[in-house]
């Protein structure tokens, strides 16, 4: 990975795919699924330029059914997040102005990748003497009221 070497404003963002049942198969041990976010977490976390290039600002696993009612349903983890040792980790409600933590809809994981965009490039460029209205949108996330209303399981109504 000497994308960052070569590009250190870059933000590179790794999804990983598991299927769902990743988190149910722990016996007495840790699910694959919680082995996965422990091991791919020391590969996130970059915030600097000059961080380690090795790492991705921003790592999710995506779990996804692959059987029955719910198949094709995807879910996306932050590795930075604290997993479940067992079992299927919950979709938590935040408190106001607070980023959501354990299961992700795509569109709040879409939000998490524009904010560590938004953070890790320089300051707007000036174009004639103003700021380029293309890098702001860029940079701005969707807001919670765009689209359509999300029921409990964050699925549109």
């Amino acid at each position: 990975m000497d994308h960052h070497e070569r590009h250190p404003y870059a933000v590179l963002v790794a999804l990983f795919f598991l299927p769902m049942k990743a988190c149910d198969d722990a016996g007495t041990d840790k699910s694959s699924f919680a082995h996965a976010i422990m091991t791919f977490r020391s590969r996130a976390g970059r915030e600097e330029p000059s961080d380690p290039h090795q790492k991705f600002e921003r790592f999710f696993v995506a779990l996804y059914e692959h059987e029955g009612d719910r198949r094709g349903d995807v879910w996306f983890f932050d590795v930075m997040d604290k997993p479940p040792r067992r079992g299927r980790p919950p979709r938590i409600d935040p408190p106001k102005d607070e980023t959501r933590r354990g299961l992700l809809t795509l569109d709040e994981m879409i939000r998490e990748i524009v904010k560590a965009y938004g953070i890790r490039k320089p300051p707007l460029h000036r174009v004639g003497g103003r700021r380029s209205e293309r890098r702001r949108l860029a940079c701005e996330a969707p807001s919670d009221t765009d689209g359509e209303a999300a029921d409990e399981e964050g699925d549109a109504e």
